[in-house]
């Protein structure tokens, strides 16, 4: 296995492990072995394949950490919604407009 080979490798388990700095530290070193040097013929298909699999596993991150963002900022609005003091400790009233329910 090359160093290249080795490098992606370690980036992707990074990436599966939630190490961003690792990730980010050793794409960086394959960026600049990649500018220095392109690798040959036979290693270039599989440096793509690993490449692609970095971009998926990324762009999987940003769809979960996008998704969490917005679970926390759901999460904080209901917290808001239930609150019936203020911060000067006034009780706030706030209309439902929901049907109350009914018992038979």
């Amino acid at each position: 296995m090359s160093d290249l080979s080795r490098d992606l490798a370690k980036s992707k388990a990074a990436i599966l492990s939630a190490d961003h700095d690792v990730a980010l530290k050793t794409i960086e070193k394959i960026s600049a072995r990649l500018a220095d040097a392109t690798p040959d013929a036979c290693d270039r298909e599989q440096t793509r394949r690993q490449i692609s699999e970095l971009l998926d596993l990324a762009e999987a991150s940003l769809r979960g950490a996008k998704k969490g963002v917005e679970d926390v900022r759901v999460a904080v609005q209901s917290v808001r919604i239930l609150q019936t003091y203020d911060g000067l400790g006034k009780r706030r009233v706030s209309t439902n407009t929901l049907d109350a329910a009914k018992r038979y």
